[in-house]
């Protein structure tokens, strides 16, 4: 019997976290779906924890020369089945219930895109996100990138439910070279795509933030990678017109450039190439007209920030302030403020 959803798990030196997941998922209370995992060229032991599932008929196991996320998912496509396409991380799982409620909301609402609320899991706390908040069944493109990417900052594959003829209509080639904002301009294409998204309230899927994740362990050239997405998002914003749209995009745009300039500062040492970037990045920010940048976030630090980079003097600053040099007097300055809130 064909499946009704292929769940599709890219692994790549998962060994420590795939039988978790991989419980997670054979522990369904859905009964029809297929698991493939992607072993990405993986160098531990994740190969033979995955040959531990073989036992299970509706398992398929795909082994392949390391080759990147957006390809490992991309061999899952090509090998599934099913009518829908579920992503899950190898460090994640999900709620037992996850397949069965996303897979029956599509159907009832005649959905090619379902999205779910999830959990954060970071040093085994579990947090329950904000909730979206969706009126109607069916959005516009731009009001479901609004709402998903730039309000919620929920650019994952992970808690989604996807029609897999929704993805064979998509450009997503253009995310196989990337090894950092691959999610993103994934997510971008597709949405603009979907004609019929909807919601399930309740949250289904755990995604665990861990220091050994590839965010946390980053070199140059991937938030290079992660850099030139936001630029195909700028151009994507350059063509839409004024308005929330604009404005909450301009914002979530201005917002990771931010934040990749910081994990540049954050490598531990200064090069030709990181120099490169983050004067990349500043041409980007400065691009930006002023009062777009801050009209949706007032009180935050962004106009403190976009009137450094206008003055040119943001680089000097944050580069003292996320100097590794000054790694213990930071760690000591937040143990202070730790005390002082107990």
């Amino acid at each position: 019997m064909q499946p009704k959803v292929s769940v599709i798990i890219p692994a790549y030196n998962a060994e420590k976290t795939l039988k978790r997941c991989l419980d997670s998922v054979f522990a369904q209370d859905f009964d029809s779906y297929e698991v493939i995992l992607v072993n990405d060229g993986s160098t531990d032991d994740t190969l033979e924890v995955a040959r531990v599932y073989e036992k299970y008929s509706n398992f398929v196991l795909v082994n392949q020369p390391n080759g990147g996320v957006a390809r490992a998912r991309w061999a899952g496509v090509e090998v599934s089945k099913g009518e829908y396409i579920a992503f899950v991380d190898s460090d994640d799982y999900i709620a037992r219930n996850m397949l069965s409620s996303m897979y029956f909301k599509a159907k009832e609402d005649n959905a090619d895109l379902v999205i779910s609320n999830w959990f954060k899991v970071s040093s085994n706390r579990i947090f329950a996100k904000k909730p979206y908040q969706v009126s109607e069944v069916v959005l516009r493109s731009d009001e479901l990138i609004d709402l998903v990417i730039f309000t919620h900052d929920n650019p994952g594959l992970w808690n989604k439910l996807w029609d897999k003829d929704l993805l064979l209509d998509s450009n997503l080639q253009e995310t196989f070279d990337l090894s950092y904002g691959e999610d993103l301009l994934f997510c971008l294409n597709v949405f603009l795509k979907a004609k019929r998204p909807t919601f399930v309230a309740e949250p289904l899927y755990f995604h665990v933030i861990s220091s050994e994740s590839v965010s946390h362990n980053l070199k140059t050239a991937a938030i290079s990678d992660y850099v030139s997405v936001l630029e195909k998002l700028s151009l994507f914003l350059g063509n839409s017109p004024d308005g929330n749209f604009l404005t909450h995009g301009t914002s979530y745009y201005s917002k990771q450039l931010f934040n990749r300039y910081k994990q540049l500062c954050k490598i531990g040492h200064n090069n030709d190439e990181i120099a490169m970037e983050k004067d990349r990045i500043l041409k980007m920010l400065r691009g930006i007209p002023f009062g777009r940048s801050v009209r949706s976030k007032p009180g935050c630090l962004t106009p403190i920030k976009m009137a450094l980079v206008k003055l040119r003097l943001f680089s000097p600053a944050y580069d003292l302030l996320f100097s590794p040099s000054l790694l213990p007097l930071r760690n000591l300055i937040r143990s202070l403020f730790g005390k002082l809130k107990t």
